[in-house]
């Protein structure tokens, strides 16, 4: 059993290592003598359901002149983490300058954001391609070391969770339960709250986080209200066993030893 604990943590481990150093989208900035630059202001981080302008500046490549963007059709593709896309525009002017809106509906989830931009007129054009990362906060992402810790906590929680729903179920069953096991109990349900709201705030993937969300909802039963109702049984068997009259042979040993 221990070596099959084992062997599922050094999987998850390294299925959590690799799946952290997988390539992220990169930007990319087209460019060449007769083409244009793009720059663009945009957050590299930002809270979910959040209203955001982009701002884009037309330049050209080989001298760096800031082009009037009344000259070019700049459109604009947002794509969610799985690949899929949540919107098309085509950008609007404001004096010189190309803008793009993010409405509050856009980024409803924590998760990476690929987006690309493209500017063209009838001889010039260029685009410009990257992401941005949403979490509960608009946070930084985390290092690397961190979000490693933060799944070693995941698996572990996850185990203590599993044997402390045995232990409870098992304490029910033999009337056993104590005050003690109901403050152990509600401790660890307080451990995962943390770790959900640590990952919530600052990981930029949902998996894991959705993962611990149903782990609060069904602890919340398993390890708040199971263990108090455990207790309250157990105190009214041991309440109704001691008014239990005697038996005849519990009368004779008292009478005997006095």
């Amino acid at each position: 059993m221990i070596k099959r604990i084992l062997f599922l943590v050094i999987v998850t481990v390294l299925f959590a290592i690799s799946f952290i150093a997988g390539a992220q989208v990169p930007s990319v900035i087209f460019s060449g003598d007769t083409g244009v630059k793009l720059e663009v202001a945009a957050p590299t981080n930002i809270p979910i359901s959040t209203y955001v302008n982009v701002t884009v500046h037309i330049f050209n490549a080989s001298d760096g002149k800031l082009l009037d963007a009344n000259d070019f059709t700049c459109s604009g593709l947002l794509l969610n983490q799985t690949g899929m896309i949540i919107s098309k525009q085509t950008a609007g002017v404001i004096d010189e300058y190309s803008f793009f809106t993010l409405s509050n509906t856009m980024a409803t989830t924590p998760g990476i954001y690929p987006y690309t931009f493209h500017c063209n007129s009838s001889t010039q054009g260029g685009f410009y391609s990257s992401h941005f990362e949403v979490t509960v906060s608009g946070n930084e992402s985390i290092g690397d070391n961190f979000l490693i810790f933060l799944y070693i906590l995941f698996m572990i929680v996850t185990i203590i969770l599993l044997f402390s729903l045995i232990i409870n179920i098992a304490k029910l069953a033999t009337l056993s339960t104590t005050v003690m096991d109901v403050a152990y109990s509600w401790s660890i349900y307080l451990g995962v709250v943390i770790v959900w709201w640590v990952s919530s705030l600052y990981l930029p993937l949902t998996s894991m986080t959705n993962i611990l969300g149903i782990y609060m909802t069904y602890s919340g039963f398993t390890h708040i209200i199971l263990p108090v109702i455990a207790l309250i049984i157990v105190m009214f068997a041991k309440a109704a066993d001691k008014r239990k009259p005697l038996s005849v042979e519990e009368f004779t040993e008292r009478l005997n030893y006095g």
